[in-house]
């Protein structure tokens, strides 16, 4: 058996200072009875934190789990029966068909509208009414081989794809530092990039619209420098945060790299 939560997620909210990027399951407000499926044609399992009914919008209502790359990502409003609340009510185990789809059974009293089976779908959208899925992936807070030294970040490489030509990804990024919790209300207080750069090797802007831009369908990498490099200066730990109201379908990401200096010890 293997713990795949293990110096991945932490396992309360209390842990090592990471604020709210931990295994919310364990939340008070939870029974912590997880709700589980696999998604068979993408190898991906996925964990919803309880079986009873979540209307905030301020925390994932679920996790998903890709095996042959061994990431997990949180889902916002990727249940939700209402777009607009993320009421998602209350939902029964899920079962995998014959087809190879998750279904599961959801009731929300008061609200027959998006009450029966109900099939997951990986799109964009809640469908049928149309309302954003919430796109918000966080990496682990990279400590660089020793906590206690201090570093200076001094840009990030993301090598991504759009596949659709001409579309945006709609993914912005945020980096935030010594395990402080990331803003997800105005984004203000996050270190930001600018907006000036560009794919590695070129002169074209990569991230114009504070959103990682179009590839015309191929990999490509967006070389991030900081609005205000200071903030990645004389720092413990690192962090990334990919947040979008609406993403591309067909958005993708094969690999991050941090450039970085570790400083003396004084």
């Amino acid at each position: 058996m293997n713990n795949l939560i293990d110096n991945r997620i932490a396992a309360t909210s209390d842990y090592d200072g990471v604020g709210n990027n931990y295994w919310i399951a364990s939340a008070s407000t939870h029974d912590g009875a997880c709700v589980v499926g696999y998604i068979q044609d993408r190898d991906t399992l996925i964990v919803r934190w309880t079986s009873g009914d979540i209307s905030s919008l301020g925390i994932p209502d679920s996790a998903t789990y890709h095996f042959p790359t061994k990431s997990w990502i949180y889902n916002h409003k990727s249940i939700a029966g209402n777009s607009s609340s993320g009421d998602t009510g209350k939902i029964s185990n899920m079962i995998t068909n014959v087809d190879g789809d998750v279904l599961y059974y959801r009731h929300k009293d008061g609200d027959a509208s998006i009450n029966g089976i109900k099939k997951w779908n990986n799109a964009s959208t809640v469908l049928p009414s149309g309302g954003t899925k919430l796109f918000y992936f966080r990496t682990k807070d990279f400590t660089f081989g020793n906590v206690a030294n201090r570093k200076k970040i001094y840009k990030v490489y993301i090598t991504y794809k759009v596949g659709t030509d001409g579309t945006d990804s709609g993914v912005s990024v945020y980096a935030q530092k010594n395990g402080l919790p990331f803003d997800t209300g105005t984004f203000s207080n996050n270190i930001q990039f600018k907006t000036s750069s560009k794919f590695a090797g070129t002169s074209t802007v990569c991230y114009a619209s504070e959103t990682l831009d179009e590839t015309d369908g191929n990999w490509k990498t967006a070389e991030l420098k900081f609005a205000s490099p200071s903030e990645a200066n004389n720092i413990y730990s690192f962090q990334l945060l990919f947040y979008a109201s609406t993403v591309a379908a067909d958005f993708e990401i094969n690999d991050i790299s941090i450039v970085f200096k570790t400083k003396r010890v004084k």
